[in-house]
């Protein structure tokens, strides 16, 4: 599975808004090879 740090942090926060970062956790931890690019663009102060 390969995302991009833009697409996965903007997912995470709507579905914490929505109540749904548990189906997301469970989603992400699926695959035995998670693949993140472009993480080292973002500031993570937040």
């Amino acid at each position: 599975m390969i995302h991009y740090a833009n697409d996965f942090i903007a997912e995470c926060q709507k579905a914490e808004k929505q109540g749904l970062i548990q189906r997301i956790i469970k989603r992400y931890s699926r695959p035995e090879l998670f693949i993140m690019d472009e993480i080292g663009y973002f500031s993570f102060d937040d």
